[in-house]
């Protein structure tokens, strides 16, 4: 099993790599392609926000800021192609459904190119909060409610980036959200 999750999880630095092994250790569960897959997502997904996160702090005219922006934008399409996959396999076992649920909403976030998007999602995820949970008592249910909880921290953290979170006064279409933006729109 450890020679199969050395090839199946690809992580950018070791910090990463620990991550992904706290959810897929070598312990006697046997795990889906999916459950493994959605590790390695994860993994993906911590990446691409460090990333982001980078090329916020940096200026225009930082000499590594074009480099941020590329490593970045690889991070961003490593981490759909991830969730893509997650949600493309076939289910083998009944938790890869919230796996494959929360991959695909996931896939959805990566894509916004609004608040209101980024909302829409938000308001998928807690109205539907049963397709995106597993509950159990043994150790594969806590894993995997593990890995959800996680992948709820990260959607949340996305929608926080200034990628999504700053066009909220540049969306017209986020009436609630920009009060302000809405007034000027029925005044014209």
């Amino acid at each position: 099993m450890t020679d199969m999750m050395s090839t199946m999880l690809p992580c950018a630095d070791e910090a990463a790599s620990d991550a992904v092994s706290s959810f897929a250790s070598s312990s006697p569960l046997t795990l889906s392609p999916v459950t493994l897959q959605f590790a390695s997502l994860l993994c993906a997904l911590d990446t691409a926000v460090e990333a982001e996160r980078d090329i916020e702090c940096a200026g225009a005219f930082d000499p590594a800021y074009s480099d941020g922006c590329d490593a970045a934008e690889h991070a961003w399409a490593r981490a759909a192609d991830l969730c893509r996959s997650v949600f493309e396999l076939p289910a083998q076992i009944a938790s890869d459904a919230p796996l494959q649920n929360m991959a695909e909403l996931l896939h959805f976030v990566l894509g916004c190119e609004s608040h209101a998007e980024y909302c829409g999602a938000e308001d998928r995820l807690l109205s539907d909060a049963g397709s995106y949970n597993w509950f159990g008592h043994d150790p594969l249910s806590r894993r995997i409610s593990a890995m959800l909880a996680r992948a709820t921290e990260t959607f949340y953290e996305i929608g926080a980036l200034e990628m999504i979170a700053g066009l909220v006064g540049l969306d017209p279409s986020a009436g609630a959200d920009a009060p302000e933006l809405s007034a000027l729109l029925a005044a014209e």
